[in-house]
């Protein structure tokens, strides 16, 4: 068996071998191969652009928050409220974060 078979025979062995800005895709197919973060991104990018189904005329939340939620240094999220918090749920919003209920 070839090294190269090898590798695709054995799926730790190949991300193993993966350099660490590489991401490992597999088709429903089998089929393998490797894309850098920058290639993913495009790709939905513009699957979204030329999707009409992906760019929704009314984006919807539910109105209770049941797990929870945490808003990371650097981020901004939005709710549609009125917004309920389940019994224990604990909302973590970072320095340099915001939450903005609509």
């Amino acid at each position: 068996m070839s090294t190269l078979q090898q590798i695709h025979a054995d799926p730790a062995r190949r991300i193993g071998q993966l350099p660490a800005t590489a991401l490992f895709l597999v088709d429903d197919a089998g089929s393998s191969k490797t894309a850098t973060p920058a290639q993913i991104t495009a790709y939905v990018a513009a699957a979204i652009a030329d999707s009409a189904a992906l760019q929704p005329v009314a984006r919807f939340n539910p109105n209770t928050v049941r797990d929870n939620l945490t808003i990371p240094a650097g981020y901004n999220a939005a709710m549609v409220g009125p917004i309920t918090l389940a019994e224990g749920v604990v909302v973590d919003i970072a320095d340099s974060a915001s939450l903005a209920i609509l």
